[in-house]
C-alpha cells in the first residue's frame, strides 16, 4: 500500500493554487480538476496528488501552527540532488525564503539531502532527495 495524496485545507485557494504551481511546475506539476471556491488537484502525473481546499469564512485566520497536534511538514522526492539544487536556486528566485536557509544534507539512511520553505498559510514543505534505503525498516544504529 501506498500514499495516494495529501488534502492542505488552505485560507485563500487562489493563492495557494498559484503558489503550488509556481513553486512545483519544475518538478513537473500540473492543475488537474477542481471546483472553483472549494478545492483544486495538483499533479504530478505519476504518482502524487495535492488537493488545496478552501476552509470556511469563520476558519480563514486561524493561523497554523506546526508545531500542535496535525501536519508538521510533507515531504516531496526529488530526482536527484541536482533537482533538489535547481529547485532550491528556482523557489529562491521566486523570493519565498528557505528555511533554515540554503540546502542540508544529512548522513541519515545514507543520505538525505534536502531543504524547505513555507507556503502562503506558514505550512512547511521539503524537497528532498535521499536512496531507497530511506524507506528500510531497519533502525540505524545511534
Amino acid at each position: 500500500m501506498s500514499l495516494s495524496h495529501i488534502s492542505l485545507n488552505v485560507s485563500n485557494l487562489e493563492a495557494s493554487t498559484e503558489f503550488y504551481l509556481a513553486v512545483l511546475q519544475p518538478m513537473g506539476y500540473a492543475r488537474a480538476d477542481g471546483v472553483t471556491g472549494d478545492y483544486q488537484r495538483i499533479t504530478n502525473n505519476r504518482d502524487v496528488v495535492i488537493t488545496l481546499g478552501q476552509v470556511e469564512n469563520e476558519l480563514k485566520n486561524v493561523p497554523y501552527n506546526q508545531v500542535a497536534v496535525g501536519l508538521y511538514h510533507i515531504a516531496l522526492l526529488a530526482e536527484s540532488k541536482a533537482q533538489v539544487d535547481r529547485l532550491a536556486s528556482h523557489i529562491s528566485n521566486l523570493g519565498i525564503e528557505l528555511v533554515p536557509p540554503g540546502v542540508d544534507f544529512m548522513d541519515y539512511k545514507g543520505g538525505y539531502y534536502s531543504f524547505a520553505f513555507r507556503d502562503p498559510d506558514g505550512i512547511e514543505i521539503e524537497i528532498t532527495y535521499h536512496g531507497s534505503q530511506y524507506f528500510d525498516a531497519t533502525e540505524e544504529a545511534s
